[in-house]
């Protein structure tokens, strides 16, 4: 089996986080597999919830640079981002992504990720009005316009080729559909997968507060 690096994307409290990785490390049955932490925030001393897991931090706060460097401390062939925000998966969630991530005329793959029983992320079928519900009716892996933030997986050189996420956005959705429409340029198809099923939660209002907090300039306040 190809080697896969976890990146997850440091976007809620530091509970979440914990969670997250806590979910991953007992809930995966794929091997052999690394997990890091993308973050805004500097890392937590003593606290064995991260023992083993690599932590690498944005410039300038951002979350798409810290992404981009974490993907450049990898030597895996395959690349997973996901939000810390997920607390359930299935124990073949990542083994099912990993085959069809590798195939020669994949780009990227995405689950359903699902928050409050709604659909937030994964396949985006652009121009049209066509929703995730009627799309998923059937189960099977099906081919999407674009992807959207909340677990992607892809190989690393693609990323790697297509020079990550742009740091310019703001907002990670805006950039993981900016680098799904350009690896789609490359002739690769995106993969939805609606049976694969990562859940989110909501973040929290402190949570919320915490990242505003986190990412204001001192100077400024």
């Amino acid at each position: 089996l190809p080697r896969v690096s976890i990146i997850v994307v440091d976007d809620a409290s530091l509970l979440r986080l914990q969670r997250c990785i806590h979910v991953l490390r007992t809930q995966t049955d794929y091997k052999p597999v690394e997990i890091l932490v993308a973050t805004r925030r500097a890392s937590p001393l003593r606290n064995a919830s991260f023992t083993g897991v690599r932590w690498v931090r944005g410039a300038d706060g951002s979350l798409a640079d810290a992404c981009n460097r974490a993907a450049r401390a990898t030597s895996a062939e395959l690349v997973v981002f996901i939000d810390s925000r997920c607390d359930r998966i299935a124990r073949n969630w990542l083994r099912r992504l990993v085959s069809h991530a590798q195939l020669a005329h994949v780009g990227i793959v995405a689950p359903s990720c699902v928050q409050d029983g709604k659909a937030v992320g994964g396949g985006l079928v652009l121009g049209t009005k066509e929703g995730f519900s009627s799309r998923a009716q059937t189960g099977v892996a099906q081919q999407v316009s674009a992807i959207g933030h909340g677990c992607i997986a892809m190989r690393r050189w693609i990323f790697e080729q297509e020079s990550g996420f742009d740091p310019s956005y703001l907002d990670l959705t805006c950039a993981v559909v900016d680098l799904s429409m350009r690896v789609a340029l490359r002739g690769l198809e995106h993969h939805w997968m609606p049976a694969v099923h990562v859940r989110l939660r909501r973040p929290s209002l402190l949570s919320r507060l915490g990242r505003i907090f986190e990412t204001t300039d001192p100077s400024s306040v």
